[in-house]
């Protein structure tokens, strides 16, 4: 127990020494602050564009077919009516007037046909905007109720009860809390994955291995390698998350989450159960798998082409999303539900949106939880028999025919 703990201090403490560790870890949330920023400024700049589109003083002169436009609208707006086409195209030519707007016959399936003065690639954006416009007003007009008006746009809300049995469901604010486990397991695969991969090969590549193994069990070495490692992941997540949650409360409006209270959020007690143990589950048997590979192969090079197979085998509930959330019973759900190296993201993703039993969960977190420890009592062997094993890939069979 204490040389464990003495790995998991060294190798704890040495990485959070590192001043190149929390550079890489607060660009993090400063390229997220960067990204949010540069996209609240688009938002702001396209809505400002588009306002004055729409508000731009302009001539023109419109052909109905459709028979819907205003001839009062219109004219507010600088519009008066032709019937003729060409005739309306000329006088664009000459620069008698700014545009020519001709609706068709059904303006939902055909569309509105322009033709304007050429004002810059943006600023002729405006001749389709206040044709639209012109439009939207005068069938707003034609309906005359104001609350007819805001229904015919969608501007009306629902509020919604689900139950389960006898008892209200969550809802979506029972959902977003279990969906941080999934968000978690791909930030550590994504954060942690090389460092992972490290675990089983660093001493190996600088031909320490044999000299530390004399002092310290193999088992006792991973296992605090590993440890490690989930703490370091989860200081350098919490540099991201912090901030992000900061960010929320404080300016929700750059998230996109006006209204939005954290008090609003539903913490269904055996999800966050399942998701805790499954997510330490994953990150277990990942880790053991990636030791596994680092310990086998002679340099990082040759581990990198099989580490990329065992990532990918945990993305792949991202193919099958939609097989799995809407039928969950189906083989492929069931298949990635049971299957070690898919069964984290497929149960975590199925229990977030409570389509999954506890008991079928329970067994899928035994499962991973078995092979994990599979995965790190091979890991282990290798580190052990293949620490001299410099120039070529450690065989399984040379590894377990050994006493």
């Amino acid at each position: 127990m204490r040389s464990l703990k003495v790995v998991i201090w060294f190798e704890v403490s040495r990485t959070l020494k590192k001043p190149v560790f929390w550079i890489m870890s607060l660009l993090g949330p400063v390229g997220i602050a960067v990204v949010f920023a540069l996209s609240a400024m688009s938002g702001v700049m396209a809505g400002t564009a588009e306002t004055g589109q729409s508000d731009a003083e302009i001539t023109f002169q419109y052909i109905d077919h459709s028979g819907l436009v205003q001839p009062a609208i219109a004219e507010s707006l600088g519009g008066s009516p032709i019937d003729d086409p060409n005739v309306g195209v000329a006088n664009v030519q000459l620069g008698d007037i700014d545009a020519l707007f001709e609706y068709p016959t059904h303006p939902t399936t055909e569309p509105i046909k322009t033709a304007g003065v050429d004002s810059g690639i943006f600023d002729s954006m405006k001749y389709g905007a206040i044709a639209k416009l012109v439009l939207q007003l005068s069938v707003q007009g034609a309906l005359g109720d104001p609350e007819l008006v805001q229904i015919s746009l969608g501007q009306v809300n629902v509020e919604s009860i689900t139950y389960r049995g006898s008892v209200v469901s969550a809802g979506i604010w029972g959902v977003i809390p279990s969906l941080i486990f999934p968000v978690l397991f791909f930030l550590i695969l994504v954060l942690l994955g090389n460092k992972m991969l490290a675990t089983g090969m660093e001493e190996k590549e600088n031909r320490v291995t044999e000299m530390i193994l004399t002092a310290i069990k193999p088992t006792t070495l991973l296992a605090g390698k590993v440890v490690s490692t989930f703490i370091v992941g989860m200081v350098q997540i919490a540099a991201i998350v912090v901030p992000s949650i900061i960010v929320a409360v404080v300016f929700p409006s750059v998230l996109g989450l006006e209204g939005f209270h954290f008090s609003d959020l539903v913490w269904v007690p055996e999800r966050i159960i399942i998701g805790v143990l499954m997510l330490l589950a994953g990150f277990a048997l990942f880790a053991g798998a990636s030791a596994a590979v680092g310990a086998a192969m002679p340099t990082a090079q040759d581990a990198n082409g099989a580490f990329s197979v065992v990532i990918l085998t945990a993305v792949m509930p991202a193919w099958a999303f939609t097989a799995i959330i809407s039928t969950p019973g189906s083989f492929i759900s069931q298949f990635m539900s049971y299957f070690p190296m898919s069964a984290p993201v497929t149960v975590m993703l199925r229990n977030a949106l409570g389509i999954i039993e506890w008991w079928q969960a329970a067994i899928s977190i035994g499962i991973v939880a078995v092979f994990a420890a599979i995965a790190f009592t091979i890991a282990a062997r290798i580190f052990q028999y293949g620490s001299i094993s410099y120039a070529k890939t450690v065989s399984l069979r040379a590894v377990f025919a050994r006493n």
